[in-house]
Formats: C-alpha cells, structure tokens, sequence
C-alpha cells in the first residue's frame, strides 16, 4: 500500500500509485528515503535537511555516500540506513543489502518491514561488507545475463529458433535457482549433480 508515500520529482513527471509533487511538504515525514544520483547529494540536503527531524529516519539508495556523510548533511535524524538493492526487487526477487549504525531494533525492524516486499533482506555489520553485497548482487546480474545470453545463443548455434532458446536459457537460469533455493544445495553440488 503506497498511499502515505510521496514522491518529490521537481520535474513534476507523476509517478503511478503515489502522490508527486515538485517541491518539500511542510511536515516532517517518519520516513525520507534518498534515490537520487549521489552528486546531486550538496544540492537538495541544504533545503531537505530542515523537514529531516528527530522522528525521521533517512534511508539513503546513495552509491558510495557514506553514513557519516549522511550525518553531517542530515543531523537531527533519528537514524540512517543505508540500503542497495538490486534491479530484481522490482519483481520481489531481490537481494537489498542495508547498514545502519543507528542499531535500535524498533527503527531497524521498520525498516525491514519497508524492505520485506523486495526479496531478500542482507544486514551488514559494516559499509564495506554493504559494499560487496551491493557489487555482488548488483554487478552479479549482468555477469549472469551475459551467461544466459551466450546459453541461448548456442541453443540458436545448435538449430532452435531465438525465441524458444531465450526461453530455455531463462528458465534453466529460474529452475536452478528455485533448486538451489529449496534444497539448500550449493552451486558446486549441483553442478556435480
């Protein structure tokens, strides 16, 4: 249910399901999540940072922005989370990494119950360990597609129309995973199998 969200886009382009507005409400929200290209970061915290108050958590999409640099733009924040998701969340498959040092189980249970609906939740102990699990999973699925591709490909090399091999590649790609996932088996163990 996405009817408390507000999307604040100064461009104006709506986006479905959601309230959107060119500029800041006059209250302070419980939840502000930044999404937006990490240099644009000194430009909206100076007129953000105000509605950003001691009942707010920030959680911040921001590659490579650290949580106390988040700090110094956004101090009165309750807490910071920093997460990294992956492109499959948009269809619940994902993998969202997130770090906070702002360890008080009832703000983090929160925001792992935003998360839940996107996949898989992957808690750090430290940024750099965020780091890695946003490059493996994140970087991971170009380096799978790329295999899924060139599987098709041969498939198509071997006779099958393009169609039918993409298929077959994608598939082989789900069964494996959905495999693993069940039976807990590791991918050197099934690739035994």
């Amino acid at each position: 249910d996405f009817s408390g969200v507000t999307v604040i886009r100064p461009s104006g382009k709506q986006v479905e399901g959601v309230l959107t507005v060119t500029g800041y409400p006059d209250e302070q929200p419980r939840f502000v999540m930044l999404g937006f290209k990490p240099q644009k970061l000194g430009e909206i915290a100076p007129g953000l940072a105000s509605r950003v108050g001691a009942d707010t958590i920030l959680v911040s999409m921001l590659a490579g922005v650290t949580v106390a640099s988040l700090r110094e733009q956004f101090p009165n924040a309750k807490a910071i989370v920093r997460i990294m998701p992956n492109l499959p969340v948009a269809q619940a498959q994902g993998v969202t990494a997130i770090y906070s040092r702002d360890g008080d189980n009832n703000r983090l249970a929160e925001v792992r119950q935003l998360m839940a609906s996107l996949g898989m939740i992957a808690w750090c102990d430290t940024e750099e360990e965020l780091g890695v699990i946003g490059a493996v999973a994140s970087a991971g699925i170009a380096y799978v597609a790329r295999f899924a591709d060139a599987l098709a490909k041969s498939g198509e090399a071997l006779g099958l129309k393009p169609g039918l091999a993409q298929q077959v590649a994608v598939q082989t790609l789900v069964g494996t995973s959905a495999y693993a996932a069940d039976t807990g088996a590791s991918m050197a163990e099934i690739a035994r199998r």
